[in-house]
């Protein structure tokens, strides 16, 4: 009974900061926390998921309700962390720098900044190319990317086709993919940078390659632009548990569900992260609840990552001055 006060205690204060009217009910969190309290035999998979950041270190200016920031980000990561330990896991289905060349510097902040939040996984994705390869290398080279088909030009894979963590009694599986459409939208230097595997071929490759691992959880982290991608990969790969992609149309509660492939984004801008609570009986998923938290004014801001960027500005301005 502690451990499922903590989560509600956790859980609540988020409740009406959600960007849809979610029609999660207290009743709903009770039935399931009791479950999870009453049957030691159940476990519990906690993934907080991210995307589509595009460079912002704070909230983009182009937000009515100024939302978004890494500082804020970082607490509801921490919160999480704090209710419900390690049980969670942090993904975010890519492009962490600008659609177009800004600042090195700050793009390098920024990845030094989502190193000290401790992802499992982060895909790759178009604009984490915006300043080039040997940028994107050097500058994410610290950070746990996964891709099944980004290579450099001369054909060579730039990241782990997947990554696995164990969960309580859970194996976790993490792969990325990104798709032609998506690069396609690019800017030159990005799409001179790299080329891609056929998508699809890529992707059952990495699934083959992966199933002698026996994972309980797969984590598709997707890029793309093509409508509907995601329900023709969750129809044609069923092993799929969950797709991370950045189509608007997947920002529903309850999450979108493609037979037993939930399918779920973050939006874009960093302005909201996104929690997916499963709940396990042995292999076999018996719950799913998600939740799009808004990283609005309400949610404090982490001192540390806040001071940081600060400094940064600060530092930037001083350049600047004659």
């Amino acid at each position: 009974m502690p451990n499922l006060l903590r989560h509600l205690n956790f859980l609540l204060p988020h409740l009406e900061q959600y960007a849809l009217k979610c029609v999660l009910t207290l009743g709903a969190l009770l039935s399931v926390f009791s479950a999870v309290a009453c049957a030691q035999s159940l476990d519990t998979l906690v993934v907080l998921y991210t995307g589509g950041a595009f460079g912002y270190l704070e909230a983009c200016p182009c937000s009515k309700e100024n939302l978004g920031g890494l500082a804020r980000r970082a607490t509801v990561i921490q919160q999480a962390r704090a209710a419900f330990g390690d049980k969670v896991v942090l993904v975010d289905a890519g492009n962490q720098f600008p659609t177009y060349p800004k600042s090195a510097q700050e793009a390098q902040l920024l990845a030094q900044l989502l190193g000290d939040m401790h992802y499992d996984a982060l895909n790759l994705a178009e604009y984490d190319f915006t300043y080039g390869l040997t940028f994107a290398q050097q500058t994410l080279s610290a950070l746990p990317t996964v891709s099944v088909n980004v290579c450099s030009t001369a054909g060579q894979a730039l990241a782990p086709k997947y990554r696995l963590k164990t969960v309580g009694a859970l194996r976790v599986a993490f792969l990325g993919l990104l798709t032609e459409s998506a690069l396609s939208s690019a800017n030159e230097m990005a799409q001179r940078s790299i080329r891609l595997l056929p998508a699809t071929a890529a992707l059952a490759h990495a699934l083959d390659s992966l199933a002698h691992e026996r994972p309980d959880v797969i984590i598709l982290l997707l890029r793309t632009q093509d409508i509907g991608y995601e329900k023709m990969l969750a129809e044609k790969f069923p092993q799929l548990s969950v797709i991370i992609s950045n189509s608007p149309d997947l920002m529903t509660n309850p999450p979108t569900a493609f037979g037993q492939c939930l399918a779920l984004t973050a939006g874009n801008d960093g302005e909201y992260i996104g929690q997916l609570m499963l709940i396990f009986n042995g292999r076999e998923r018996i719950a799913a609840q998600s939740t799009l938290v808004a990283l609005s004014p309400k949610v404090a801001s982490d001192k540390k990552i806040a001071e940081r960027i600060q400094a940064f500005k600060q530092a930037q301005k001083r350049k600047s001055s004659p």
